[in-house]
């Protein structure tokens, strides 16, 4: 599933801040001999992607980029504001304030 399904899964499906979201623990399924898996899963988790695929524990670094690297932006339709956030290591990440 790409970055932006599953965080959109957790925003919407599960009612997740935006931060908290991003800060899930990655599984990374685009190809390759190995499901990469942010060793942040829980072991049950873990255990049930290594009875389907071949895994390889994979922690989320800065290099190399072992996961994608998702940024949002939503607009709270009540109050007009907005929040936005990056891929929490990617080396480009920065703050801008609401003008």
């Amino acid at each position: 599933m790409p970055a932006v399904m599953q965080i959109s899964s957790f925003l919407v499906d599960h009612g997740m801040s935006l931060e908290d979201a991003f800060h899930q623990p990655r599984i990374d399924a685009s190809g390759g001999d190995f499901v990469g898996v942010d060793p942040r899963h829980p072991q049950a988790v873990q255990q049930a992607l290594a009875g389907k695929f071949p895994v390889s524990l994979t922690e989320l670094v800065v290099y190399p980029t072992n996961f994608a690297c998702p940024s949002c932006v939503l607009r709270d339709p009540a109050t007009g504001e907005h929040q936005g956030i990056t891929d929490v290591l990617s080396p480009w990440s920065g703050a801008a304030a609401q003008s």
